[in-house]
């Protein structure tokens, strides 16, 4: 049997609009729009000049402990590629 012959959707469809949430109004638009961008526009003037320069630190990959009994290194999309080492 398909799905079609098994579920009532008329019904279904008028159930999920009586339990959909009605929509909220007068949030955003165009007064938020300007507020945010006058906001924006005086942030520099009231706060100060921020630094904008990224700060790039390098990290230690994490490599296999040499004492560990079993190492996996798994290759995604590609299982072929990976490998694992089981010690005594």
């Amino acid at each position: 049997m398909s799905v079609e012959v098994v579920y009532d959707w008329e019904e279904f469809d008028r159930r999920a609009e009586a339990h959909r949430a009605p929509t909220p109004r007068g949030r955003g638009g165009v007064g938020a729009a300007v507020l945010a961008a006058a906001l924006w526009a005086v942030d520099d003037v009231v706060m100060g000049e921020k630094q904008r320069t990224p700060v790039i630190e390098e990290a230690a990959l994490p490599t296999p402990d040499p004492n560990d009994r079993v190492v996996v290194f798994l290759v995604p999309g590609d299982p072929r590629s990976s490998w694992a080492r089981v010690r005594d």
